[in-house]
């Protein structure tokens, strides 16, 4: 009897254990949890932001002073007996700061608009000296200080890479003048200046890279156009002749880096 009993209890023991296996067997695994998801960024809101860089101004003139006196001009280099020195280009460092509004929409496209505004110093000075009359020089010139422009912008998103194309209206203040300073015997003597407010277009492209959801690096080329322009001096003691100068291909060419905040 006491084996019989040891038996059926050994043989319960096994059917509670083989039960308990198949039962855990058929018990769900639980899964791994999902890897996290990346944030997606998006680009539409508000942004500020501060740029530097450098600027260069490549324009052209074209003068009356020929005309009166072969050789002896600023604008025309092949004369005989001149001697010229300096030029109208220049190049100097840009620097200021902007406000926009971008809109994202179709997953990747953005626009908006910018408005923007930078300090420079581009100044150029072409000068002419006549070597029969020692003295006597001329000089024909151009400054400009700043730049602002309000720009649509239109670009594709790469999640947290935005490259665009951008345009639209310029302004700057240009002053152009002129001067003729007499040698010992010249009796001729004048000077004029011209400062205009200019309005013009301007266009180029960038990128725009968030590495955080709120500050941006950002690389820009602009090209700005403003035309033309003419400085002009009345010379009372040469018949009252008026001489002008006009300047010509008033093209600036900038690129800056900068970083924008978005709000």
């Amino acid at each position: 009897m006491h084996k019989f009993r040891t038996q059926l209890l050994a043989t319960a023991a096994t059917v509670v254990a083989l039960s308990s296996a198949a039962y855990a067997a058929d018990m769900p695994v639980k899964a791994a949890p999902p890897p996290p998801v990346a944030p997606v960024i998006n680009w539409t809101g508000f942004y500020a932001g501060l740029q530097v860089g450098g600027a260069s101004f490549d324009p052209s003139c074209h003068s009356n002073f020929f005309t009166v006196d072969e050789g002896f001009d600023p604008c025309f280099q092949d004369f005989e007996g001149a001697v010229h020195s300096g030029s109208l280009s220049s190049s100097s460092v840009i620097g200021g700061g902007k406000i926009g509004y971008d809109f994202q929409f179709w997953s990747h496209v953005v626009a908006g608009v910018v408005g923007e505004f930078d300090w420079t110093h581009l100044k150029g000075t072409s000068q002419t000296t006549d070597t029969f009359d020692p003295g006597a020089a001329l000089t024909a010139s151009q400054e400009i200080d700043w730049l602002a422009s309000a720009r649509g912008r239109l670009g594709w998103a790469f999640d947290n890479v935005l490259f665009y194309a951008t345009g639209g209206v310029a302004w700057t203040e240009i002053k152009s003048s002129i001067a003729f300073v007499p040698g010992p015997d010249d009796v001729v003597a004048f000077s004029g200046q011209n400062t205009s407010h200019r309005t013009g277009a301007v266009a180029g492209g960038g990128f725009e890279y968030r590495f955080t959801p709120n500050v941006s690096f950002v690389g820009e080329l602009l090209w700005y156009g403003f035309g033309t322009n003419t400085a002009s001096a009345f010379c009372s003691t040469c018949g009252g002749t008026t001489y002008s100068t006009q300047f010509n291909h008033q093209d600036i060419l900038t690129g800056t880096l900068g970083v924008n905040y978005r709000f």
